[in-house]
């Protein structure tokens, strides 16, 4: 009974860990102070955006969509522990605005997260299996809406669902990973064969910078990938709302990934 107890503490408390630095400075409605698109670290595209939230599914999502634009390439974004919150949509609201057709799936079916309690229990609740079948299941909603091709896009939680999906059967065109768990596994990560996107901070406590750069190294003989490693930037760097927050490092990393996805999926522009 005590090592069960045990064990059972350890991994609340590795959950807690998981996206400790998000957590350091959460204001008491978090999608209050991030539902502005212009309080997000990357600039604003030129195409105006229309919303609206689909039940693709296994649940359903916000859509952010280029008004008059058809066979877009898709985004399938991931979001952190927090859940589907007004701070993801308008992530995905305002990445749309560069001509993308962009899903924020919801992993959470409905529920959100205020505090790292709730974002722990949410995070450590959700299934492998039920959030492959979420993500296979929107990115054939984003090719029903035209989107011959699509990318994965995670931060923190979200990353390490991206870098989950990046190996699967179904997996998508290219791969978005902002500081998600690195895949160790040799074998999986010889099925990836798309461009992935690695984004770090060297001052990350919870993915190593070693980690990062281990991934980095095992998947330079199987794919083309870029990653990025951002000096002093610490775990959710690119996240406005925690202490972590590093406005350079996030606005340089944001340009970087609208580099790498105008690239990668350029085949569907």
């Amino acid at each position: 009974m005590r090592q069960i107890l045990f064990a059972a503490t350890l991994a609340a408390a590795l959950l807690l860990v998981s996206c400790s630095s998000t957590t350091t400075s959460v204001p008491e409605d978090p999608n209050v102070t991030l539902s502005d698109t212009s309080n997000l670290p990357f600039p604003e595209g030129s195409q105006e955006v229309t919303i609206h939230e689909p039940d693709y599914g296994p649940a359903v999502g916000y859509h952010a969509h280029p008004v008059g634009q058809e066979d877009v390439p898709g985004v399938l974004l991931i979001h952190e522990w927090w859940g589907l919150n007004k701070h993801i949509k308008a992530t995905a609201k305002k990445l749309a605005s560069h001509g993308y057709s962009v899903l924020a799936v919801d992993l959470y079916n409905g529920s959100t997260a205020t505090s790292s309690g709730e974002a722990a229990r949410l995070s450590g609740s959700v299934d492998g299996d039920a959030v492959l079948r979420n993500l296979r299941a929107g990115k054939a909603y984003l090719r029903e809406q035209g989107s011959a091709t699509t990318a994965s896009f995670g931060f923190c939680f979200g990353g390490d669902q991206s870098m989950r999906f990046a190996y699967d059967e179904q997996r998508p065109d290219a791969s978005i990973i902002f500081y998600g768990q690195p895949e160790v596994n040799e074998s999986r990560l010889s099925r990836i064969d798309q461009p992935v996107l690695g984004v770090f901070g060297t001052n990350d406590s919870v993915v190593s910078v070693e980690e990062a750069r281990s991934l980095d190294e095992s998947l330079d003989n199987t794919t083309k990938n870029e990653f990025q490693y951002y000096e002093d930037a610490e775990h959710a760097f690119a996240n406005p709302s925690g202490d972590s927050f590093n406005e350079e490092a996030a606005s340089r990393a944001w340009n970087k990934t609208l580099e790498f996805l105008d690239e990668s999926l350029e085949s569907n522009r």
